[in-house]
């Protein structure tokens, strides 16, 4: 995942995304987490700083009883696949018009040269500062020659990005201990990530060939769980 911070780049995007058209989905908090409502992008108004979405009065009015003004929202525009926070300028009951703030960064999944997958939370890394403790985290995705995970805010993580460091996957009674490089560290917010609830910073790491054998181990096992589908 990367971010596009430049705001005329931001709002390049958008413009073309209002003159493509097609159906967005916008994800509002509730209790359980969140929900999703389409919507369609109507117009962008960069002197206002703000966003006009298009969406039926129903989902308007669910909207409204869900939030309140100044609320902040995710979005996903589905053309670009990029995903955005806004906040909530002005909810109607009687309008299928949504006013929400323009975003100050935007996140986009990267194209990947290799296939990922994302497992289930029975698949674990651990990262070996070689000090008194570990930190042990639920994968985001992995590929045949590298793995990202989730940090949560209280989670120390020493390493930088460029940093080598040694790192062990657990999944089921399968162990892997292998060697990466930190090739991004990128600031995020919770619900970032499709539904995933929390999120402080996303890790990336490139395995590199230290041990070949057990990386070669590794890349076996990578092929038999994304052979499962």
């Amino acid at each position: 995942m990367q971010e596009i911070l430049k705001q005329n780049d931001i709002l390049k995007m958008l413009q073309a995304q209002k003159r493509t058209g097609g159906v967005h989905s916008l994800w509002v908090r509730e209790a359980e987490g969140l929900r999703q409502f389409p919507f369609k992008l109507n117009d962008v108004r960069p002197a206002e700083k703000c966003l006009i979405f298009s969406l039926n009065l129903d989902a308007v009015r669910q909207i409204k009883e869900l939030s309140y003004d100044s609320e902040e929202v995710k979005v996903f525009l589905n053309n670009v696949g990029v995903t955005f926070f806004s906040y909530i300028l002005e909810c109607k009951k009687g309008s299928g018009a949504l006013k929400v703030s323009m975003p100050e960064v935007v996140y986009f999944k990267d194209r990947r040269k290799e296939e990922r997958i994302r497992p289930d939370s029975l698949l674990k890394v651990i990262v070996d500062f070689r000090e008194a403790f570990s930190l042990k985290k639920d994968v985001l995705d992995l590929s045949r020659n590298g793995v990202s995970f989730l940090l949560r805010a209280e989670d120390s993580f020493t390493y930088k990005k460029g940093s080598e460091l040694s790192l062990k996957l657990e999944f089921e009674s399968q162990e892997f201990e292998l060697y990466g490089q930190v090739v991004d560290i990128l600031k995020i917010k919770p619900f970032a990530l499709e539904n995933v609830p929390y999120g402080d910073r996303l890790i990336s790491v490139k395995l590199i060939d230290k041990d070949q054998l057990t990386l070669k181990r590794y890349q076996k096992f990578f092929e038999e769980i994304f052979s499962r589908g």
